[in-house]
């Protein structure tokens, strides 16, 4: 949680869990004395529950940053008028109210969850953490992988054993080096050196990174697919775009560092995943009794593919 309230946009943030620090928001002293278990709004083991705190009252819209600091200072007036005063830029102040960003909507639900648990009570240690467990959940199920369907691929009308050697070889081309040892050795260690110095070019490799696969993924797209290559090719197609989102999370570790690291934790689940493509389509052209040689491009797909 440090390393999420240091940075610079979270600055309002940090002056939102600085103030419930007496009550400790961050991580097992949060809550109070107990809950009445016989009232149904108090049942936090409901994300819904809590998502229903975080509104306006007055409007029923979903609470900003400055419904909140209103809340947390509204009896103490003093501190709430230099909250005001500090300049905070509004790009930030809109990254704090993207629904989308997923540090910001966390950090929200948690100190909603944690002020309305020391109004009305809370529970033993493992209640606590089950309703920690629940926030980030259910900030994880937003990540919705991009998925393709058969309407999406290039299916071509005719199919002849050339035309899928030549869709092998074509295939070959634009998948090779779309992973390598050198490129997961950069994003790992640029999201490590970020971390370590919060210096924003660190990131840049991710980003590169992600824009050449994003321009893999629009080539596979593109190209010409046998039909009886149709499902191994939209398999690939959903396999790459599975890397390259994960790689564009990744990169939003400045603004997103939650969203960044969920998915740094799936990184090396999602880049083994994405190669085992390659078995697959090995399959397919061996069942098709094409056997490249080792002249072809495609040749990846008769001898093995090895990662450089």
């Amino acid at each position: 949680m440090e390393q999420m309230t240091n940075r610079k946009y979270l600055i309002l943030l940090a002056v939102l869990l600085l103030i419930t620090a007496s009550s400790a928001v961050i991580p097992a002293s949060w809550f109070g004395i107990g809950a009445k278990k016989n009232d149904p709004s108090l049942d936090l083991t409901s994300v819904k529950s809590i998502d229903v705190v975080g509104k306006n009252k007055e409007t029923g819209a979903p609470a900003t940053w400055k419904d909140l600091t209103e809340q947390a200072f509204k009896n103490k007036p003093e501190i709430l008028a230099e909250v005001k005063a500090a300049t905070i830029d509004q790009k930030d102040l809109a990254t704090l109210n993207d629904p989308n960003n997923l540090t910001a909507s966390f950090s929200k639900n948690l100190y909603v969850a944690s002020n309305y648990l020391n109004q009305n009570g809370g529970g033993d240690s493992v209640a606590q953490q089950d309703i920690l467990d629940q926030l980030m959940a259910q900030e994880a199920a937003k990540i919705i992988p991009t998925t393709y369907l058969f309407k999406d691929i290039n299916v071509s009308k005719v199919e002849s054993k050339d035309s899928v050697r030549a869709y092998g070889n074509n295939l070959a081309l634009i998948l090779k080096d779309m992973i390598t040892s050198s490129s997961m050795k950069t994003d790992l260690t640029g999201v490590a050196d970020y971390l370590k110095t919060e210096n924003q070019k660190s990131i840049e490799p991710v980003t590169d990174d992600y824009k050449k696969i994003d321009g893999i993924l629009k080539k596979l797209l593109a190209l010409s697919v046998p039909l009886s290559a149709s499902t191994y090719h939209l398999i690939t197609v959903n396999q790459v775009a599975a890397y390259r989102d994960n790689l564009y999370n990744l990169s939003q570790v400045v603004t997103d560092p939650l969203r960044a690291r969920i998915s740094l934790e799936k990184y090396a689940e999602v880049s083994i995943s994405t190669l085992t493509i390659y078995k697959d389509l090995s399959k397919y052209f061996n069942i098709k009794n094409i056997i490249f040689s080792s002249k072809e491009a495609g040749y990846v797909f008769t001898a093995g593919y090895t990662i450089k």
